[in-house]
């Protein structure tokens, strides 16, 4: 993040560098079967992002900069007025959504990470500065231990299914960057909404609590979500003993989410 925005907890587990992918075939398919994204919203005249992104159920979301809702909803610490580019962040979130297994390999003290965000940042090098805004389209995996060493695992999510397989020390870590990743020359911001296996934007389903009004949900509360075009509002590993031994299967069902609704739809 820039000098005044910084991401808290979780939300900071995006690296920016593509890291290396241990996706079996590694080809477009082998992503996702998400839909990807319907619309980019017009440019911004003060901070040259589009004013929102919209996913093919008709939900626009904004750049989450609200640093006056409430409980923090945009996940954005070290509160001050937002000036673009003096104050502006380096990266903030259209969209995010993160949940972690707890248990894996039948230890409670190994897990697995996903995350998948539609972020707004400023290409690489130096920090805020017009002309080199970017929108990427990120997720990644993570299981730092607990799986078997060089076995392969099929992870299931929101937005589809991947094979993968661990290496030598039994871990996981494989992320991908769709979108805009450098500039110049401009970003294209539309070239994203095809581009990523993102979409529908998940959202809070209708259980308790319900999110602040005007969001989507809260980075800071996990909570069963909606909007899955697969039906598989989950993150789950099944393969050799990743529950456990003898227990080839572990899930979740609580995300963590950020979003906030265009101004638009309120």
């Amino acid at each position: 993040m820039g000098p005044v925005a910084t991401m808290k907890g979780a939300h900071a587990m995006h690296l920016r560098a593509i890291l290396a992918m241990i996706i079996a075939g590694a080809s477009p398919a082998a992503y996702g079967q998400g839909q990807g994204l319907a619309v980019a919203g017009p440019v911004d005249p003060v901070h040259g992002f589009p004013q929102f992104y919209r996913d093919k159920a008709g939900r626009s979301l904004q750049p989450c900069l609200d640093i006056d809702a409430p409980g923090d909803p945009c996940g954005i610490a070290d509160f001050r007025r937002i000036v673009f580019p003096a104050t502006f962040p380096g990266r903030f979130v259209y969209w995010r959504a993160t949940t972690r297994i707890r248990g894996l390999g039948g230890n409670t003290s190994n897990r697995a990470d996903l995350a998948i965000a539609l972020e707004g940042a400023f290409a690489p090098p130096g920090g805020v500065a017009d002309g080199k805004q970017i929108v990427v389209a990120r997720w990644r995996i993570r299981a730092p231990r607990g799986l078997l060493a060089l076995a392969t695992y099929t992870v299931t999510h929101p937005f589809g299914v991947k094979t993968v397989v661990a290496d030598a020390t039994g871990a996981i870590d494989v992320a991908d960057e769709q979108g805009c990743t450098d500039a110049p020359p401009a970003c294209d911001f539309k070239r994203v909404l095809t581009a990523t296996d993102i979409g529908p934007f998940l959202t809070w389903d209708s259980a308790r609590p319900s999110p602040p009004p005007g969001f989507i949900g809260d980075p800071d509360i996990e909570h069963t979500v909606t909007g899955s075009p697969l039906g598989t509002n989950v993150f789950r590993i099944d393969g050799p003993n990743a529950g456990g031994p003898n227990r080839n299967s572990i899930e979740t069902n609580l995300f963590t989410v950020t979003g906030k609704i265009s101004a638009g739809e309120h």
